[in-house]
């Protein structure tokens, strides 16, 4: 199973290393910042030159990608729009071993507010399952997209009782169930918490559907505190409240691979014991 991106905030201008075959990173220029594909020959040692896969206007930021058993490459990312980039859309893109593209469509916007860091997880058949914030109904969304690039599951919530859900981490196991992390707040007896909880969804389970599908319909396991006492170190601000989202340079940033076993692990940055 391919390993997961390893993120940086938004701000970096330094690779985010995520394989020993592929490395995305991001690049400002002239206030543009541009994902980059960079590919070897599985050794490390022997680079192809850099490609530009976007032309947004504005912004086109935190990127994450898959590979299909196929070495097809699956990427995903936030591009925005407006005089502050307060608009931000979910891109998703698919391109042969080669660079060839063969999918590049939009398939999240959300008009005046953002739909932000999205991840990807791939099978190995080119299912490409995708989550991303949403800072309109500050929740979690997922879909599912085909190896043709169709959806097979539309954009839906599936965060339930949080008062906000943010940065999320994705994976998929060999039998095509999804896992999902992500820092949550809720209103609990202790007061007002962040922590990190987990949830299992089974993607096969729509295909006997009729009519529109809900989160419900998809549910292995109901959203999960996997955290106690979680410490941030520091919260968002009033304007970043506003705009839906903590500080991503202070945000726990939760990410979530599967062991060949199914079984999950995650981690996250908790300043508990700073």
């Amino acid at each position: 199973m391919m390993k997961k991106p390893l993120r940086t905030n938004r701000n970096s201008l330094v690779p985010i290393p995520f394989s020993p075959l592929l490395n995305v990173g991001l690049i400002l220029f002239a206030g543009i910042i541009l994902i980059l594909l960079f590919s070897s020959n599985g050794g490390g040692n022997h680079w192809s030159g850099e490609e530009r896969v976007t032309n947004a206007e504005s912004y086109a930021g935190s990127p994450a990608v898959g590979i299909d058993g196929e070495d097809n490459i699956y990427l995903v990312w936030e591009e925005g729009s407006g005089i502050f980039n307060e608009s931000r859309d979910i891109h998703f893109m698919k391109m042969s071993p080669t660079g060839d593209v063969i999918v590049n469509r939009t398939i999240a916007s959300a008009f005046a507010f953002e739909s932000a860091w999205p991840d990807i997880a791939v099978e190995r058949n080119g299912t490409a399952h995708i989550v991303w914030q949403d800072s309109l109904f500050r929740n979690i969304y997922y879909m599912e997209i085909s190896r043709d690039g169709d959806t097979l599951i539309p954009g839906m919530q599936i965060v339930q009782g949080a008062i906000g859900a943010y940065t999320p981490s994705i994976g998929v196991d060999n039998e095509g169930k999804v896992h999902i992390a992500w820092l949550d707040l809720r209103i609990t007896s202790r007061g007002t918490d962040y922590e990190i909880y987990y949830t299992e969804l089974d993607p096969a389970k729509a295909e006997f559907r009729v009519g529109d599908i809900g989160d419900e319909d998809i549910r292995l396991i109901d959203d999960t505190r996997i955290t106690t006492n979680l410490r941030i170190v520091e919260l968002a601000s009033f304007l970043e409240y506003l705009a839906g989202h903590v500080m991503i340079e202070y945000s726990p940033l939760p990410d979530l691979a599967l062991d060949p076993e199914g079984k999950v692990h995650v981690v996250w940055t908790d300043s508990r014991d700073a």
